[in-house]
């Protein structure tokens, strides 16, 4: 027999659920980080699942919940075998400039420390790699403001912080709602 559940205590606030976010876009295979600039692209797709429950999916646009809207950048399996700089994502970087003339277009930095280690599978490591995850909603956000972008396909950059001749091989790319 099973106990009932406990009813809640309308002194304490019902705790806010947290919103299940939800993948508008990914690569499909992976590619190596090379030592200049690596330019991949991705194509977004209107929210289907989650997201579109939840109400307008925009940033800066109040969904019907109260909730804001979050646009998270997940790179994932970001292997190497040696030491390499940090690398700087850039969101929709115009082809053949330089990434230090758009810094409005930086959605964040890479931390690779770790990067051999974690690669390895040695010393209780699942050689899986690196993990990250960028919150990305001001310059997603800025690129729908001011037009700079169709919103049907993502190009991301990613650029080392320091000159390298090593390979950074990542897993995949990846965006949220959330």
């Amino acid at each position: 027999m099973q106990t009932p559940p406990k009813s809640e205590d309308p002194k304490k606030p019902a705790a806010k659920a947290q919103p299940i976010p939800e993948m508008i876009g990914a690569t499909e295979a992976p590619f190596v980080v090379e030592k200049d600039q690596t330019h991949i692209s991705l194509v977004l797709h209107a929210p289907r699942g989650p997201a579109l429950v939840r109400g307008p999916a925009l940033p800066g646009v109040a969904r019907t919940d109260g909730s804001t809207v979050r646009i998270i950048l997940r790179v994932e399996n970001i292997t190497g075998t040696e030491m390499v700089p940090d690398l700087n994502l850039y969101l929709n970087l115009p082809k053949g400039e330089p990434a230090d003339k758009h810094p409005e277009l930086l959605a964040g930095r890479l931390p690779l420390f770790g990067l051999a280690e974690s690669s390895s599978g040695e010393d209780g490591q699942t050689g899986n790699g690196l993990f990250h995850a960028l919150d990305i909603t001001a310059v997603y956000g800025r690129l729908l403001r001011d037009n700079d972008w169709d919103g049907k396909s993502l190009r991301v950059s990613f650029v080392p912080t320091l000159p390298n001749s090593s390979k950074v091989r990542v897993g995949r790319v990846s965006v949220y709602i959330a």
